[in-house]
């Protein structure tokens, strides 16, 4: 015998219901979190920088709400922007620190031995690019003093290039063209 319809959509239902929610929160709650979440390590990030980001000397100088201009400042990108360009900032910052060297300002020096650094690593060939993207992201939104010339200079641009076109994954086995 075939269930009636009504119990077969209610149990429908439930499932639904059960699978939409991920660590008790509906997904437009998920979605928020994870936005908030992504404006808050920006904010982070902006106030790590202090005075070598015109944006944070503008919001103290009119002692203003950092955390609310950032998110204004963000209210345009997505979500996924603000965690792929804010990781590989959060990255440059361990390796400075780990160097017992400031983060900030960009320099260029700095910036090129961070990128040979990651060219010369087995990290992923994506790493230095998206480091540029990110330096990129600073300056221009937030005016991270330095972060785009830093990452335009020559032996930058090379240093990533050379990252991403290094074979980094070893092959082993014959070739499949034999």
């Amino acid at each position: 015998a075939t269930p009636p319809l009504e119990m077969w959509l209610a149990e429908m239902q439930a499932f639904v219901k059960a699978s939409a929610k991920v660590d008790g929160l509906a997904p437009m709650d998920q979605d928020a979190k994870r936005r908030q979440d992504s404006v808050d390590r920006w904010v982070g990030i902006v106030r790590d920088m202090g005075a070598t980001s015109k944006l944070f000397v503008t919001v103290a100088e009119e002692k203003g709400d950092l955390a609310g201009v950032v998110a204004d400042v963000l209210a345009t990108r997505a979500e996924a922007t603000l965690r792929s360009r804010a990781w590989p900032i959060g990255q440059y910052v361990k390796w400075c620190r780990d160097g017992k060297v400031e983060p900030y300002p960009f320099t260029e020096k700095r910036c090129y031995e961070y990128l040979k650094h990651l060219a010369d690593s087995k990290k992923a060939a994506s790493r230095a690019a998206c480091f540029v993207k990110a330096a990129k992201f600073a300056h221009f939104l937030f005016g991270a003093e330095g972060a785009q010339a830093a990452v335009q200079s020559q032996r930058a641009v090379g240093a990533t290039w050379r990252s991403t076109v290094k074979t980094k994954i070893r092959y082993f086995g014959r070739s499949p063209f034999t």
